[in-house]
């Protein structure tokens, strides 16, 4: 109970509450705790900072502050939550911060603790989305990184970067975004690399490359023993096995079962009839209603068949050495066997558009020939073969152009095809690089003008297709054919080709593995519709320009262009330049650039131009600038075939190897002309008076004014090219390199006609006489070697023998002539009469003064009395590649000089060989052409003062 009067407070039953505790008469300071220093990656939710391990002696609850001393410069961090026990460090940055956390009672006692915080950056993620590796001009094409991610979640940025495009391609060269959107204005290989950066790190990926071609699968097949192309309905006819396809240009597909398996099959140029051979039968089918209509008993196997519009099929046998042509009248089944001769087992041959005549190439002889079929009222008739048993390879199949003028053969020889037996089956030109290239199927384009050509891989097809000229054989195009699929990496490998005779759309019957082929497919290309496609423009530039210091040099870019005839703008850039000049260009957004050096050296200069959307590839200038005392070095554009000089005009005359087009330097200012020749060219020949020139092509010669750059006349004849030289009445005359005994061919381009001399060797070397109507000649490929002689005043030519040595003195297969005209000098290095007289004529008149001297080349000077010579080697001494002089009279050596070396950027130099030396018409200057070996455009040309 509660006594009230004894407890005045009491409060109920329970027990008392304890004493509090007293207060300390001192406030003790609090304990700040900022945690263990932390090491991490960087994090998109950030930093957790925890100070809840701060206390205070005194329980008393506690402020709490964190701060930032320190951070990496730009890294724009922030706390979040700085005054609870436990906040965020909020950053993308990496590095090393340094923070403080700060703790205080009520009483403001406080305390501090230090955290130090090391973020490390991770590399971008890169994911790049599938894409076809294939696609086709034209398309377009999105490239797509959008999932890609950062680890530490900063921001990415891309770039895709072109570093790889065909030259004629215009696309931009790099593009932002995670996404790209690519359209292909060129066929070629693109490679592009993604950079991905989160502003830290970067991360680079090279894709893989994107070839685009201008092929697309159209119909895949299952498989082909034959495939011939019905160009009047545009539709492709496939024999395989027991079976014909007949594939529609909407590849809709009719097959056309046979009773026994067939070799080979023609169509008839209407496209209404095909045949097919057997191993001894013929079926004839009827393309209209798609209809099996017979299959006819021949007494042979045969391996090639030619179908007519008279309904009559030409059989030629597999098997028999030689064989007749077995004739089939498809209406009654009749067999009649060619008169006239036989065929070679094997032949390949195909039906002239005339309707008329057939053309075939044997298989399985050597030498190899083709050969002219006619028709009489119950079958054919072996005409004749060509001029030819060896003179040129023909390689066992051949194609005819639309017209049906021209033949081209496996080998690339081209031959014409007339009514006049003398110039049919004639040598009209060669096709293929370097004489190399055999094919294994072609077909002309008469929309386009062109060969279309499969060049044959080790007889299995190829993955290009390369396309010829028709009218001058030139080179012009190698498309390539697509992957099989977009996830491998072997493309389709062509079999035969076809052209549209109405379009330029394209069929290739292509295989996945010539060896052990398992798919099979019709490929089609066409051109884009250009009219789409915004191609890139074209800069075009002098590469190589000579001056001397103080000299204005002028640059220009008139002949740039922009296929849609757009409004172009210019854009030049000095890239380099030599030592201690700073020149600042000015006008760098004309058309025509100018400035003035004042230091030799070599100076390098870009140029583009843009049609406002599009940057054309870059064009690259060349100046090299000499001390006014200095002789000049003037570097020659491209590879060169042949190279003259003309006295009388101070210019040296050069063809190209690699386009038809011939170049006149004027060495007086460097100035130079191009000229477009109808074929390219292999040899040139200056006329005596240095005015004219002639050009040898592969059975055409040319003839052009040097004064005013013009071509003046063309004449075709029928043999390959070869050494030329031009006569005072400008005729003509080639030696052809091809066969071994050949013909001295003259070309009378006044009169439109050739004629040939019997007797040289082929690949003579010939030089025209300087005031007399004779032609020397060195031959080469024979032992013991010799030269021999040919008046031209007559046409044909005269022989007038060869020299009376055989063998006595080394030739060694070329041959020059003194500024006089009395004396020869052959590359031997003995030294022989050149004389009206015949007994005196082609007689021994000494030797170069040097034991064993081999010559590449010489020149001789009335006004120097003396020989120079661009020296092969001597026994005694290493002088390959260098000059030496000698005098005339006794043939003593005079002196022997280095040959100047080609200037380079940033003062380096070329070492250099002289090829071939040309003294100018007065003595006073010697022009040596020098090769650099290994160097692009190795050759340049050194005018020596005397």
């Amino acid at each position: 109970m509660c006594l009230g009067f004894l407890f005045a407070g009491c409060k109920g039953d329970g027990p008392a509450d304890p004493p509090s505790q007293p207060k300390p008469a001192v406030n003790r300071s609090p304990v700040a705790a900022a945690g263990a220093d932390i090491a991490q990656s960087v994090m998109a939710e950030g930093v957790t900072l925890d100070g809840s391990a701060s206390r205070d002696p005194d329980n008393d609850a506690l402020d709490y502050e964190w701060s930032l001393s320190s951070q990496p410069a730009n890294a724009g961090a922030v706390l979040s939550h700085p005054n609870n026990a436990i906040a965020t460090l909020e950053t993308l940055a990496p590095g090393d911060y340094a923070l403080t956390l700060t703790v205080t009672d009520p009483e403001g006692l406080s305390s501090s603790d230090s955290l130090s915080v090391r973020l490390a950056n991770d590399v971008p993620q890169v994911a790049i989305q599938s894409f076809n590796k294939n696609p086709k001009v034209g398309e377009r094409l999105s490239l797509d990184a959008s999932g890609s991610a950062d680890p530490n979640g900063q921001l990415l940025s891309f770039e895709w970067v072109l570093i790889g495009k065909p030259e004629a391609s215009g696309i931009a060269p790099s593009f932002t975004g995670s996404t790209a959107m690519l359209e292909f204005d060129a066929h070629g290989v693109y490679t592009v690399q993604l950079t991905v950066s989160d502003g830290f790190a970067v991360e680079s990926h090279i894709l893989d490359p994107i070839i685009v071609t201008q092929f697309s699968t159209f119909k895949t097949l299952a498989g082909f023993d034959d495939v011939e192309f019905d160009a009047t309905n545009n539709r492709i006819v496939v024999l395989f096995d027991d079976n014909v396809s007949v594939v529609e240009p909407d590849g809709t597909t009719t097959s056309i079962s046979l009773p026994v398996s067939g070799k080979a099959i023609s169509v008839t140029p209407t496209g209404d009839q095909a045949a097919v051979a057997h191993d001894g039968w013929v079926s004839h089918i009827d393309l209209s209603s798609l209809a099996l209509l017979n299959t006819f008993s021949v007494p042979a196997d045969l391996g090639d068949i030619v179908i007519d519009e008279r309904g009559f099929a030409h059989g030629f046998p597999a098997t028999g050495q030689w064989v007749n042509i077995h004739t089939v009248d498809l209406t009654t089944g009749a067999v009649n066997t060619s008169t006239g001769g036989s065929v070679q087992e094997g032949t390949k041959a195909k039906l002239h558009p005339s309707g008329i005549k057939m053309y075939g190439a044997d298989n399985g002889s050597s030498p190899s020939d083709v050969e002219r079929y006619s028709f009489n009222a119950d079958g054919s008739q072996v005409d004749y073969d060509s001029p030819y048993h060896g003179d040129f390879p023909f390689c066992g199949d051949l194609w005819m152009e639309g017209s049906g003028a021209v033949i081209l053969t496996r080998c690339g020889v081209v031959v014409r095809a007339t009514e006049n037996r003398a110039s049919d089956l004639t040598f009209a030109m060669q096709i293929g690089e370097a004489y190399h290239v055999n094919f294994l199927h072609a077909d002309a384009s008469a929309f386009d003008n062109v060969w279309y050509t499969i060049p044959e891989s080790g007889g299995d097809g190829d993955h290009n297709i390369t396309t010829y000229a028709i009218t001058n054989g030139e080179e012009l195009e190698t498309f390539f054919l697509p992957y099989i699929s977009n996830d491998s990496d072997l493309r389709w490998t062509a079999q035969f080709v076809f052209a549209s005779e109405s379009s330029s759309e394209v069929f290739v019957i292509a295989v996945d593995d010539p060896k052990n082929p398992q798919q099979f497919a019709i490929l089609s290309r066409a051109e884009p519709d250009l009219s789409a496609l915004n191609r890139p423009p074209v800069a075009i530039l002098q590469k190589y320009a000579t001056k001397r210091v103080g000299d204005a040099v002028q640059l220009h870019a008139d002949d740039s262009y922009d296929p849609e005839l757009s409004g172009l703008t210019f854009n030049w850039e000095i890239l380099s330049q030599p030592d201690g000049s700073d020149i600042q260009l000015s006008g760098t957004d004309t058309q025509t650039l100018l400035f003035q050096p004042v230091i030799a050296g070599v100076y390098e200069i870009s140029l583009r131009v843009s049609d406002g959307e599009k940057l054309s590839p870059i064009a690259l200038a060349t100046v090299s600038v000499f001390e006014p005392s200095d002789e000049l070095v003037h570097r020659l554009h491209g590879a060169i075939a042949d190279v003259e000089y003309s006295k009388s005009l101070n210019a040296l005359v050069y063809l190209s190897a690699t386009s038809p087009t011939l170049h006149i330097l004027r060495l007086d200012d460097l100035s130079e002309i191009t000229l477009p020749l109808p074929r390219t060219g292999y040899t040139v020949g200056v006329s005596p008076d240095g005015l004219r020139a002639a050009i040898s092509h592969t059975g055409l010669a040319s003839l052009v004014d040097l004064s005013s750059g013009a071509l003046i006349d063309t004449q075709e004849y029928s043999e390959d090219w070869g050494d030329v030289v031009l006569d005072s009445s400008y005729v003509a005359h080639i030696v052809p390199y091809r066969d071994q005994w050949s013909e001295l061919v003259s070309i009378d381009f006044a009169g439109d006609q050739f004629d040939t001399t019997y007797g040289p060797r082929a690949g003579t070397q010939i030089r025209m006489h300087p005031n007399k109507p004779w032609v020397y000649g060195a031959d080469r490929g024979l032992s013991p070697s010799d030269f021999e002689k040919w008046d031209v005043s007559t046409f044909p030519s005269t022989s007038l023998g060869d020299s009376p040595y055989h063998g006595d003195y080394p030739i060694a297969g070329n041959i020059w002539i003194s500024e006089s005209g009395n004396q020869l000098l052959v590359a031997g290095g003995n030294a022989f009469h050149s004389k009206a007289d015949p007994s005196v004529d082609m007689t021994y008149a000494g030797r170069l003064a040097d034991a064993g001297a081999r010559v590449e080349w010489a020149d001789h000077s009335s006004e120097a009395k003396a020989w120079a010579v661009a020296t092969a080697e001597f026994s005694d001494e290493d002088t390959r590649g260098k000059l030496a002089f000698y005098d005339d009279e006794f043939l003593n050596r005079l002196r022997i000089e280095d040959p100047a070396p080609i200037p380079g950027a940033g003062g380096a130099s070329h070492d250099t060989s002289a090829s071939k030396v040309f003294y100018s018409e007065d003595g006073m200057q010697l022009i040596v052409l020098l090769r650099a070996d290994g160097l692009f455009d190795n050759i340049a040309v050194h005018i020596n003062e005397q």
